[in-house]
């Protein structure tokens, strides 16, 4: 009988290491049926004791500090007296990619153009 070739020992090897991937996949997915079972009766138990001490879960106490966005924008645009468009603004104050706040930026500079407070030139804020 001739020595098997190289080529069958490879496919051999081949589907060895597939059983073996199939069967660790298998335990990962049970495993992780059975976190996710422990992770929800964890929860349930800890809504139970919230519900128990009647009192809901707060939030953090330290109190926030809250700037004027108006204010923000007006300190920087007095700090670059030669105009900033909206989004250098946005860069400066670190909100770039942040829809809410990008938006809140533009209420702020049309409320205080209105107000006369800033002015703009050439696509450029400017401070009043």
């Amino acid at each position: 009988m001739a020595p098997p070739t190289f080529e069958a020992l490879v496919k051999k090897e081949r589907s060895r290491l597939d059983t073996e991937r199939k069967n660790v996949a298998n335990k990962i997915t049970g495993l992780q049926k059975q976190l996710s079972e422990i992770d929800r009766q964890l929860k349930a138990v800890n809504a139970y004791d919230q519900a128990k001490k009647g009192t809901p879960k707060k939030r953090s106490t330290a109190p926030r500090k809250r700037t004027s966005r108006r204010a923000d924008i007006l300190k920087t645009l007095k700090n670059h007296p030669e105009g900033l468009a909206r989004a250098d603004i946005l860069t400066l104050l670190t909100l770039k990619g942040d829809k809410s706040a990008e938006k809140s930026v533009s209420n702020a500079l049309n409320n205080m153009k209105k107000a006369k407070k800033i002015k703009s030139k050439d696509g450029k804020y400017l401070p009043a």
